[in-house]
């Protein structure tokens, strides 16, 4: 009813796609108006950024903590307990926790058919084999020698995938129906090959996907890290609950005393996130479990494979913006960066990504409908074609050179062992621990963990 066909339309021909798309969503919203649901949507993915950058506390997020070259040695250390600094490091039960998780869900998908066993298991292995060899790998260079400990990483890998696929699968099916409403003739589900209704089409993916993603995903980075455990809240929500010991909500809190900490927990949230993706695409939003045994019997796997040739962008931009935390955590404040600096550049390529594959799926049925020529049409590919390689390959280049790879010169690959002193020599990382026990008194400890 929203996208009549009428001598007003501006393509009458693609006005059904609009409207048959998230019928489910707008059924359960439809006493809400287009605009209401926007709002929403923007204001939940805008809002937290807005909440970091307006609170000034070293408490608040990580975000706000003071710049090393302003906080003294004694500001960094706090008494607590043995058991809170096993689990402020990050336990290794978090793995395990992590591990059978992962086996649970294989389980239900083999119990559904189980006699199609290794074809499941190597599908659903497929979903999590390029995000879990490039975060070990990184591990392997970085984490490890700089004691990022594996349970950490699993935290954030379930921050990532559980936390931020909801906030992603929630908030983006609320803002897809408002553009559906808003713009029936131009949304993210139909896209004619035109100049206004690409510029406009762009916009949406970016504040959709771009947006809503990378906040799921990089959020918890800023809400639950601490560069140490001086900075630690002694309440939370508002004060209204202790937050000192592991069985308060001191849980939720976790320290990043070196920026190695921070880079790598960013590219476990977005490896978690985009294991339950290719989860998502490879056994739900398919029938191909269902078609095992059939002719069409392959798709399962197929889609698995193409999955993994393709998966690591979430990784590579979460990462991004974990540099630009790290930046933020551990330079002096003449070389901190602004927060939409950091976050900006991830949400604009991951929106153009998903924009530009989008885009080239219509340009040729852009062509039948006589939208465009087939000379403009092959124009438009070539456009579209450009911002993919740019958003995607220019976005691994980007990361990949952050942290120490080189052509020239001294040669080393992305992740390279020591890439922070290498491209910031003033800011050293010690060795000093983020907290000391209780018999230790903050007054014996002179050096601070970052020397200029």
């Amino acid at each position: 009813s929203r996208c009549r066909l009428n001598e007003t339309a501006a393509f009458p021909q693609l006005c059904i796609v609009g409207t048959d798309q998230y019928s489910t969503g707008r059924t359960a919203a439809m006493s809400i108006t287009a605009p209401e649901l926007l709002a929403v949507a923007l204001v939940a993915s805008l809002g937290p950024w807005v909440w970091i950058a307006c609170r000034q506390e070293p408490t608040a997020s990580a975000w706000s903590a003071p710049a090393v070259d302003d906080e003294s040695p004694g500001a960094r250390l706090r008494g607590v307990s043995t058991d809170f600094q096993q689990h402020l490091s990050g336990g290794l039960w978090w793995l395990a926790i992590l591990i059978v998780l992962a086996v649970l869900v294989l389980h239900e998908y083999v119990e559904e058919r189980p006699d199609f066993f290794f074809t499941v298991l190597l599908s659903y292995s497929m979903c999590f084999l390029t995000s879990c060899v490039v975060l070990f790998a990184a591990w392997l260079r970085v984490g490890k020698p700089n004691d990022v400990r594996p349970g950490l990483l699993a935290i954030f890998f379930l921050s990532g995938g559980c936390l931020g696929v909801l906030f992603a699968l929630v908030f983006e099916m609320i803002e897809e129906v408002a553009w559906s409403r808003l713009s029936p003739h131009c949304n993210m589900n139909v896209m004619p090959t035109t100049p206004e209704c690409s510029a406009l089409a762009a916009t949406m993916w970016i504040l959709t996907p771009g947006l809503i993603e990378e906040t799921g995903k990089a959020l918890w980075l800023f809400f639950r890290f601490r560069r140490s455990a001086g900075q630690l809240p002694a309440r939370c929500c508002l004060g209204i609950f202790p937050a000192g010991h592991s069985y308060d909500c001191g849980c939720w809190y976790k320290l990043a005393p070196t920026p190695y900490h921070v880079v790598l927990c960013a590219l476990a949230s977005g490896a978690g996130f985009e294991c339950l993706e290719n989860i998502k695409y490879v056994f739900m939003n398919t029938n191909a479990v269902q078609m095992l045994g059939t002719e069409n019997g392959s798709d399962l796997l197929t889609i698995a494979e193409m999955r993994a040739l393709t998966s690591g962008l979430h990784m590579v931009w979460t990462g991004i913006i974990g540099w630009g935390l790290a930046r933020r955590l551990f330079l002096p404040a003449d070389q901190r960066p602004s927060l939409l600096c950091v976050v900006l550049p991830s949400v604009v390529m991951h929106g153009l990504y998903d924009f530009s594959l989008s885009a080239l799926s219509w340009v040729g049925k852009s062509e039948k409908l006589g939208i465009v020529s087939e000379e403009a049409g092959t124009d438009y590919a070539l456009l579209f074609f450009l911002f993919l390689v740019v958003s995607s390959c220019g976005s691994c280049c980007m990361l990949a050179k952050l942290t120490g790879l080189r052509f020239c010169g001294r040669r080393s690959c992305c992740c390279a062992p020591g890439f922070w002193e290498a491209r910031f020599p003033c800011a050293k990382v010690q060795s000093h621990p983020p907290y000391v026990g209780y018999a230790v008194r903050a007054r014996e400890i002179r050096e601070p963990l970052i020397s200029s």
